[in-house]
């Protein structure tokens, strides 16, 4: 049986993320964080380099508890794919009543809102993964909507980041 959700060497559009990008990581911080400074030796705040939220799943992970506090993530690995979801905890001691009562059917939260689950290719960007998910629930949060697996909000979001700094600094710093 020939299934294109498992053939390696074909993608879908939608699957496909940026690479890790250290515009990505600045873009991140300043919209969250800080005022970001873009220095010969990568993106800096308050003195300190900015974490590289695209490439550390620890960084986003730090992000997503910041910013979703009460929120619940995984990632998975494997051969073809990254996957990521988020959503609220239901069980959370602190945020889970809150949850439930603002969305009362926590076992469509994954498929209808207001949590997200979503696979790319090509892997290894698993944090890129989580980040896009991030992203896409958080526009979707703001603005009254349903996530959408495509995570559109995401995607403008990398492509205005990787379009609108310079890349001043070596890629490896």
């Amino acid at each position: 049986m020939n299934d294109d959700r498992h053939d390696q060497n074909q993608a879908l559009p939608d699957q496909n993320l940026p690479d890790p990008d250290r515009r990505i990581d600045a873009a991140i911080h300043a919209r969250f964080y800080d005022f970001v400074l873009d220095l010969n030796s990568g993106p800096c705040s308050a003195g300190l380099p900015v974490p590289r939220y695209s490439r550390s799943l620890d960084a986003v992970i730090d992000l997503v508890q910041d910013r979703l506090p009460g929120w619940v993530w995984r990632v998975c690995n494997c051969s073809l794919t990254d996957d990521a979801w988020l959503m609220p905890d239901s069980a959370h001691p602190e945020f889970g009543e809150g949850f439930l009562a603002r969305w009362p059917d926590d076992r469509i939260w994954l498929d209808k809102g207001p949590g997200l689950d979503a696979s790319f290719k090509p892997t290894p960007h698993a944090a890129m993964t989580l980040l896009a998910v991030f992203l896409e629930v958080l526009d979707a949060l703001e603005t009254n909507r349903d996530p959408d697996p495509n995570v559109p909000a995401a995607r403008a979001f990398f492509a205005e980041a990787i379009e609108a700094r310079p890349l001043p600094y070596r890629e490896g710093a």
